[in-house]
């Protein structure tokens, strides 16, 4: 019924089809059904006055009787189609035969009566085929005439041919309809679950986070970053610092002969740090000290011009000590990386990583990144000491090794951001000190509290990843255990005990080995190009040792502190630079010293004569 109508509707027909629709009799449009009795007065007897065929009137057991709708929706449906069929042979029929067009609206005939003012009784019109109907006689049906009247003008005398509604025509509509019906699928097809309106109304909802990620992947690819352009201000200072490097590095290269016989007692900086410094650290290239002291706190100065340059907090609670400090990318711009050893009440450790950058400015110092490197702990008593974190930095690989108090050393890759592997250390006690190849990254040695020394591959499964395990050469705790990044690339260990190893990998007995110092050793530094290393005693002495002869070292001074040598003072940190022939010691008083090797800025300034503009580039 619904697609009849619709059909009628948008064809010509459609005005005159609602017209009839809205005029017709309301007794075919209402339900000729009586409402339904209260309950309790229709008795059961008189059911039976009813047509017993009727579905309408079916009983209920509560003796209420449930007309149907099915003989009502019937009845409504012919009257319709009636209406409807009538409709469309009085539209085809003759006009008025005479010229007068019909009565205007204000004399229209209701129900076959005239509605004017003294009007009488009238006939009902005929119908085509002869019988009367009330739709076709009704008020609509003559105020549509009068309307077709107005628009087409006079009616003729003559039959007018009206024009019929034929097959071709009732297809044409089927096929528009047909066609926006597809047109309005496609378009929900097309955006199913947005909807017209305004942005913040559009469901789901969507968010720009992808783009901007896709935007920023793609600038690499669009243009030439600024650092790459050349020209661009940071690819200037790139190239500078690159030549600023090589320049360092032919400058202190022959100086490595000589300080394997030279003194080293020259002291050339004296700084009063105020607390007590755990780690000094020498940037490689930079004229930068830095000094981190047992309250979390990190200095920096710049040894050329002796000064103090920032100082900043590390983050951590004022309790705990620093007991790492590394530099990531020393060749471009550094940033520092500084490791904690939380002591908790019951003993047990837990170390935090932290990444700076910008750390010799006052005013822009930023924290980078943070994070929990080791989680698991193992066990200590009052009695033992606690290592804390150790670090060991590979710039080559861009990752990042750590132990301490556990039974393994992670890796952390700096590019995933994530753990890569885990060594077993098959060890009992803590790990004391790390340190490994820095041209392959493969080779790791690792120092323990019980005095052993163990030898790791990384390419190895966690099975045989130790190759080697050294054990009775050292009787206490190891203070350090360096391998150098350049020369001869020699293994150097030393223990609280005072003695001293040199050893080589592939062979299972150091190669030569010395008793420092008989009253213990507090400070073992090994400089990375250069053939030496230097041990410090309880007695506030240091020692200055040849890789080449450890008969008797090549240097030996106390760490005086002005006119008076304080004996009972000892070291709390010593370093090495890298490259410079330069040595820095921290006491428990909270001073720094610098030495270097004699005649040192002479034997530079002759090096820089002989090599021409290359090597005088100021690294300042």
């Amino acid at each position: 019924m619904d697609h009849i109508i619709d059909l009628v509707f948008v064809s010509p027909l459609g005005p005159s089809a609602r017209l009839a629709l809205r005029s017709a009799p309301s007794s075919a449009l209402r339900a000729s059904i009586d409402p339904a009795p209260p309950a309790g007065s229709v008795l059961r007897d008189q059911l039976h006055s009813s047509d017993p065929g009727s579905p309408s009137m079916t009983p209920r057991s509560n003796g209420h009787v449930t007309p149907g709708l099915g003989g009502t929706m019937k009845r409504a449906t012919t009257t319709a189609m009636k209406s409807l069929a009538h409709l469309t042979s009085s539209t085809l029929t003759d006009q008025a035969t005479t010229n007068q067009p019909p009565p205007p609206p204000s004399a229209l005939r209701l129900n076959g009566r005239s509605a004017s003012t003294g009007g009488g009784s009238g006939s009902v019109a005929a119908s085509p085929t002869g019988s009367a109907s009330p739709l076709h006689s009704s008020a609509s049906t003559d105020s549509l005439r009068y309307l077709q009247s107005r628009v087409g003008g006079k009616a003729s005398s003559k039959k007018a041919l009206i024009p019929t509604t034929d097959s071709a025509t009732i297809e044409g509509i089927m096929i528009e309809l047909v066609a926006a019906d597809e047109e309005r699928l496609r378009r929900r097809r097309a955006a199913p679950m947005l909807s017209e309106g305004e942005p913040d109304q559009v469901f789901p909802l969507k968010g720009s986070v992808y783009e901007y990620a896709l935007e920023y992947y793609k600038e690499s690819q669009m243009k030439t970053t600024e650092s790459e352009e050349p020209g661009s201000v940071q690819h200037n200072e790139r190239m500078w610092r690159r030549q600023r490097n090589e320049a360092v590095i032919l400058k202190t290269q022959p100086m490595k002969t000589a300080a394997s016989r030279a003194r080293w007692d020259s002291q050339i900086g004296f700084y009063s740090n105020d607390t007590i410094p755990t780690r000094i650290l020498f940037h490689q290239f930079e004229s930068h000290l830095l000094a981190a002291d047992d309250r979390g706190q990190i200095t920096v100065y710049d040894w050329e011009k002796n000064l103090r340059i920032n100082r900043f907090a590390n983050g951590s609670p004022a309790s705990v000590p620093i007991t790492s400090l590394k530099f990531v990318n020393e060749d471009d711009v550094a940033m520092l990386l500084s490791g904690t050893g939380e002591h908790i009440s019951i003993a047990q450790a837990d170390g935090h990583v932290r990444l700076f950058r910008n750390y010799a400015s006052a005013d822009n110092v930023e924290l980078v990144s943070s994070f929990q490197g080791i989680a698991e702990t193992i066990p200590t008593t009052t009695t033992q000491q606690d290592a804390g974190l150790v670090l060991e930095w590979q710039q080559g690989r861009g990752q990042l090794l750590m132990g301490g108090n556990v039974k393994l050393i992670r890796v952390w890759d700096a590019t995933k951001e994530q753990a890569v592997q885990d060594l077993p250390t098959r060890a009992n006690s803590c790990l004391t000190s790390l340190t490994g190849d820095q041209v392959a990254g493969n080779i790791l040695a690792a120092g323990f509290g019980d005095g052993g020394m163990r030898i790791y591959d990384r390419r190895l499964s966690a099975r045989d990843n130790m190759v080697r395990s050294y054990k009775g050469h050292h009787q206490s705790w190891l203070l350090n255990v360096h391998m150098q990044r350049g020369g001869d690339r020699e293994l150097v260990s030393a223990s609280l005990g005072g003695e001293a190893c040199l050893w080589d990998i592939r062979l299972a007995e150091p190669i030569k080995r010395v008793q420092a110092h008989h009253g213990g050793m507090t400070q073992l530094a090994v400089h990375e190009h250069a053939p030496v290393f230097a041990t410090s005693s309880a007695f506030n002495v240091i020692k200055l040792w040849s890789m080449k002869d450890m008969t008797e070292p090549i240097s030996k001074f106390g760490n005086s502190f002005g006119f008076m040598n304080q004996r009972n003072i000892s070291m709390t940190s010593m370093a090495f630079h890298p490259h410079h022939m330069m040595l820095g010691c921290a006491a428990g008083d909270g001073h720094l010293n610098l030495f270097e090797m004699e005649d040192y800025k002479s034997a530079l300034t002759r090096v820089g004569e002989q090599q021409g503009p290359m090597a005088r580039i100021s690294w300042a």
